[in-house]
């Protein structure tokens, strides 16, 4: 891994590091020794910037949470602000932003896969759980922006539809991780759809 020359913070390559450790070995393999080694820097550097395990916890999922909020930020400009007047025209749209942001994040399988271990072993009332999960601040953003996306293409009870959304494409996510094959996407795009056509 790099070193934290260029555009990446010493801190960032360290969390970037920390993720790699969770994603393979789990909580159990990440150590500050661990986190050096994989990151290619000094011994003692990962000390430095975390002093305390509970700290590099915290530099792996906050790194975590930016970077899906990058993913959702950029599919929500993308899809721009037109709504088409044809009902299976505003489907599709919904559809492909739908699929292009299940894909950002099956694009990111060690990442994901961190990110369940981090869900799975954390307590759920630590804040570094939530900061992962649905009660995080970079969700509610989310879900709050894609309310108003729902609401504009004419969804009926978009707060609901928007919470029942992002928990489809969770679990379709974690299907294609877990267990990979060759239908899951097209499978995964169907459902996508079929529940879009559904609310719409």
């Amino acid at each position: 891994m790099t070193s934290g020359t260029g555009s990446q913070s010493r801190a960032d390559v360290i969390a970037d590091a920390a993720i790699v450790v969770i994603a393979g070995q789990g909580l159990r393999g990440l150590t500050h020794r661990t986190v050096d080694s994989t990151a290619g820097i000094p011994q003692g550097s990962t000390s430095y910037y975390a002093p305390t395990r509970h700290a590099l916890l915290g530099l792996a999922a906050n790194r975590l949470a930016k970077r899906s909020a990058t993913n959702a930020d950029n599919i929500l400009l993308d899809l721009g602000t037109t709504v088409p007047d044809d009902v299976e025209e505003r489907v599709g749209r919904l559809s492909a932003a739908a699929t292009a942001l299940m894909d950002s994040f099956v694009g990111r399988p060690v990442d994901m896969r961190a990110r369940y271990a981090l869900l799975i072993e954390l307590p759920t009332d630590d804040a570094l759980h939530r900061a992962l999960s649905s009660a995080s601040a970079v969700q509610a953003g989310a879900a709050d922006a894609t309310e108003l996306v729902l609401s504009r293409f004419g969804v009926s009870n978009p707060r609901t539809r928007t919470h029942e959304l992002m928990r489809l494409i969770d679990s379709l996510v974690f299907t294609q991780i877990a267990t990979p094959s060759p239908d899951a996407r097209p499978a995964a795009v169907g459902a996508l759809t079929a529940y879009l056509r559904g609310i719409m």
